[in-house]
């Protein structure tokens, strides 16, 4: 057939490739230049309107020391996923902690037999994360199996959440739940 037309045959990846660049190419001249996207960023940071964290575990080889004094220098306002033991260091360095941990991803609020253990997990993690004046505490639903069905999952985790709810009001805490489904 390509010789019939004259006409070259592209693979599928060859035109996405060519697409982008000419899209690219097309938004070059709206790009500013570097120095100007970094007086942009840094304008915005120490300005207040961009309020960034970092997830603790994505550095998991960088000590928390070296990780908060990186943050601060960038202009974060703190990190994700640091448990109440670490709080000093944290504020030590002007961060907050971001998203207080609780109880562990596998065994979350979709299962009854895990409520007991995720409660008291949770209402500790509370206290810790409101005496620290800190905001926000991580929950998980857990993980998905065969012997339960999202339904039934979904109207655990919300029994397990009114059950916390009032005392984290109460501590002006808000429980935030990470939705897995491995």
């Amino acid at each position: 057939m390509e010789e019939q037309t004259g006409m070259t045959k592209l693979s599928r990846r060859e035109v996405v490739a060519a697409a982008g660049a000419a899209a690219g190419s097309a938004l070059l001249g709206a790009i500013p230049a570097p120095a100007q996207a970094e007086a942009a960023w840094e304008g915005a940071v120490r300005n207040g309107r961009i309020r960034q964290s970092v997830s603790r575990w994505c550095y998991g080889k960088l000590g928390l020391e070296d990780l908060a004094r990186a943050c601060k220098a960038m202009g974060l306002v703190g990190i994700d996923l640091v448990g109440p033991n670490e709080f000093a260091l944290l504020k030590a360095h002007g961060l907050v902690c971001t998203m207080t941990n609780s109880h562990g991803i596998g065994q979350g609020l979709n299962r009854r037999e895990n409520h007991a253990k995720c409660l008291e997990s949770l209402r500790a993690a509370n206290e810790a994360t409101a005496a620290a004046g800190f905001e926000n505490v991580i929950t998980f639903s857990g993980n998905r199996g065969p012997d339960i069905d999202d339904e039934q999952g979904a109207a655990h985790c919300v029994e397990a959440l009114k059950q916390i709810a009032s005392f984290a009001e109460e501590k002006k805490v808000t429980i935030c739940m990470e939705l897995l489904n491995s």
